[in-house]
């Protein structure tokens, strides 16, 4: 397989294919759900090599690390990455064979390490009647709840007492 150098960027082959930078998985060029590969399906890692979408200005050449995904119109998904030599920030689209452990650890990232103590919910929650954590009586969903409870409870109490009046209770 020839190789030659892609735009002083990555080694790369004809084919589009490269070494990623950071696990060094042989990265085919085709990837399936889109035209053009730009990230490594494997550690989700990209190279900072555009000032705009394609056109290979960025002297930075830094390592993009994925931080974060977002969910684009039309429920596409796409990952952020963050360059680790200068900061920027930039987005992809996902393909076809990324590594879905990897993005839905990137997609529940949030929820695993939020920004205040998971203890407030419940105080501040409480505050307005509702107890997110525990599911009490009291819970976010409580009203709908408390109402399908009560049906439910009229329903059995219903046939208790039909039960009863035709004498197998």
């Amino acid at each position: 397989m020839r190789r030659y150098y892609d735009s002083r960027i990555k080694e790369t082959t004809r084919d589009g294919s490269f070494v990623c930078k950071n696990c060094r998985l042989m990265v085919p060029g085709a990837a399936p759900g889109t035209q053009h590969r730009n990230h490594c399906p494997g550690c989700l890692y990209s190279l900072h090599v555009d000032m705009d979408p394609g056109d290979r200005l960025s002297a930075c050449h830094g390592l993009m690390e994925p931080i974060a995904v977002w969910v684009r119109k039309g429920a596409e998904w796409a990952i952020v990455h963050r360059c680790r030599k200068c900061g920027a920030l930039r987005t992809n689209r996902i393909a076809g064979d990324d590594n879905e452990l990897l993005l839905m650890s990137l997609a529940v990232r949030p929820l695993a390490l939020p920004p205040f103590p998971l203890g407030r919910l419940s105080i501040a929650g409480k505050a307005h009647g509702h107890d997110l954590l525990t599911g009490d009586e009291e819970s976010w969903s409580g009203d709908l709840t408390r109402s399908a409870r009560s049906g439910q409870q009229e329903d059995e109490q219903h046939e208790y007492q039909q039960r009863r009046a035709d004498g197998d209770a």
